[in-house]
């Protein structure tokens, strides 16, 4: 009698080594890394759920409600349920941003990584022209080439989160048929892609502040956020937008748990 992989029951019954065929081995590994991952994202999707934006908006709507339908509560209730309003807001647009933020870092990692491995290449080889040199007159300008490359390493890198993120170099093709990268945007000192960014790097680079670049966030997104969350709130004034509120339903509270609804 003969096994799959070719192997008969006798030699295994003898204790030869049973044969196993690589590839299928590979494929149930790989069916079982992405069972594991399926479970893994299944499970942080319910965490993000439980523990973000769908409490909090719930509970900033719960709290709105009640002031709204309650004109005579208390003086002193009033504050604190308005105080923990503003608190809420206040965690909710942290979340929507960190939010946002991952949803950036998907975006761009490819291209961000590709982009890296090609500067890495050209600082490699400006490097080791610069150190092959004998002539003094052709040492600043090699020296200048290696500083341009050394930024354009950590552009990618460095480049701000929440930022759209602008290629340093734009694929092309010649009229042979064949792609050449050519730099995007690139000045008489060497900036490229995103040029305010470029020089803001070069900046960091020498002030060593490098690691501060990726966390910066632009204050318009922040204001249209944070307004957009406050609206969402009790106001002393918005109480016919309290009402409408009151009558949304449950339903509407998941379909905003992925935080869509405050970007439309």
């Amino acid at each position: 009698m003969s096994r799959i992989d070719g192997s008969s029951t006798n030699d295994y019954n003898r204790g030869e080594p049973f044969r196993v065929d690589k590839y299928a081995r590979f494929k149930a590994k790989k069916r079982d890394a992405g069972r594991d991952e399926r479970r893994k994202n299944g499970k942080s999707r319910a965490k993000a759920a439980n523990t973000g934006i769908t409490p909090l908006k719930r509970r900033i709507r719960s709290l709105s409600r009640l002031l709204s339908n309650n004109p005579k509560i208390p003086a002193d209730v009033k504050i604190s349920h308005e105080r923990e309003i503003q608190s809420l807001q206040h965690e909710l647009v942290n979340v929507l941003l960190d939010k946002e933020k991952h949803e950036m870092i998907g975006k761009y990692h490819k291209v961000r990584f590709f982009e890296r491995q090609r500067a890495t290449r050209r600082l490699k080889k400006a490097m080791k022209a610069l150190e092959a040199c004998e002539d003094a007159k052709d040492r600043p300008e090699l020296e200048r080439k290696v500083h341009i490359a050394q930024v354009d390493v950590n552009y990618p890198q460095y480049y701000p989160y929440m930022k759209v993120y602008q290629s340093l170099w734009k694929r092309e093709t010649t009229e042979d048929g064949e792609e050449q990268y050519t730099a995007n945007n690139e000045q008489e000192d060497g900036a490229k892609g995103n040029i305010e960014v470029w020089r803001q790097v070069e900046k960091a680079m020498e002030d060593g502040t490098l690691e501060g670049l990726k966390d910066i966030v632009e204050e318009s997104k922040i204001a249209k956020i944070r307004n957009t969350v406050v609206s969402f709130g009790y106001t002393s004034k918005g109480s016919a937008k309290s009402k409408d509120n009151k009558n949304e339903t449950c339903d509407g509270d998941e379909q905003d748990e992925t935080g869509a609804g405050f970007f439309e």
